[in-house]
């Protein structure tokens, strides 16, 4: 394995908590009305995307701002810092000569409004491949990497927390560990639709990686 690309939300911290707090604020003060089912069903686009898709192209320009506004500012009480288990394997990876990166479906502000916040240095990750306010756009981000990176499909993988996450992988053919340490996806689903790869725990996780790192240096 020569790359691993790792997502943000629901792998590396708990953040369901602030995206409903923040849109929850803005749709209040846009007097729109908050979706029966929560806004995980908006999640596919980045935050801009799904403020323009809501809001429209102007008044959605000014509700992504007052997304970022809450963003800074329910930040510490809404996402936990980051495990130290996490933080270590991130540090593990980095020093074994395989390739880090950070490939999030966010946008790339808030992305480093949140590394700043937890005290993660952002140099950690080579290259930060973040979302389109457009949609999802997961596959096409590591069709880039592997271009940027000239590499094969067989060369990296990905770790992810969701059913979307191993779509967006098949797409792409390329391999995908699932973690559902934070619960952000139904485990059952997950075990049928990527059977034998997913780490229910974060000790789970490090304990594949590790073997990823030993079969990389073989």
């Amino acid at each position: 394995m020569k790359l691993i690309a790792i997502d943000f939300d629901g792998t590396l911290v708990d953040s369901f908590k602030i995206i409903d707090v923040c849109f929850t604020k803005v749709f209040n003060d846009f007097h729109k009305e908050i979706p029966i089912d929560g806004f995980r069903s908006f999640l596919g686009p980045s935050e801009e995307g799904i403020c323009l898709k809501a809001f429209g192209p102007i008044e959605g320009e000014k509700a992504f701002k007052d997304y970022i506004k809450y963003y800074k500012e329910f930040h510490k009480q809404c996402i936990p810092p980051i495990d130290s288990r996490l933080i270590d394997l991130l540090y593990k990876i980095k020093q074994s000569g395989i390739h880090l990166i950070l490939l999030t479906g966010r946008s790339l502000i808030t992305c480093k409004i949140s590394l700043d916040i937890l005290g993660l240095d952002p140099s950690i990750f080579e290259k930060i491949y973040s979302g389109s306010k457009d949609g999802v756009n997961k596959c096409d981000s590591l069709a880039q990497v592997l271009k940027d990176y000239n590499l094969k499909n067989e060369d990296i993988i990905y770790i992810g927390d969701s059913l979307r996450d191993i779509e967006s992988c098949r797409n792409a053919d390329v391999k995908i560990i699932s973690v559902n340490y934070y619960h952000t996806a139904n485990l059952e689903k997950l075990e049928a639709y990527n059977p034998n790869m997913v780490c229910k725990t974060i000790d789970e996780l490090v304990k594949k990686v590790d073997q990823i790192i030993k079969d990389s240096k073989k």
